[in-house]
């Protein structure tokens, strides 16, 4: 698409995200997502995430507190 303005280009935005944290066998256990940008734009999250039968359920604490169910 032609950049007809001459504007910049957007800012870089998060194309990979880490998730670190150590699984607890019970109970629900945090988690912390850190965003691999370009230039000295860091974004990280906090997570929760619990275990439901043979798989995960990971939840947003802030934003739009989405939920990722992950199975085997």
């Amino acid at each position: 698409m032609p950049n007809l303005k001459k504007a910049p280009p957007p800012a870089p935005t998060p194309g990979l995200w880490q998730i670190h944290g150590i699984a607890k066998p019970s109970g629900p256990f945090s988690l912390v997502s850190v965003a691999s940008v370009k230039a000295a734009d860091r974004r990280q999250g906090k997570l929760t995430a619990r275990s439901e039968g043979g798989g995960l359920v990971i939840s947003e604490n802030s934003g739009c507190r989405r939920t990722a169910r992950l199975t085997r």
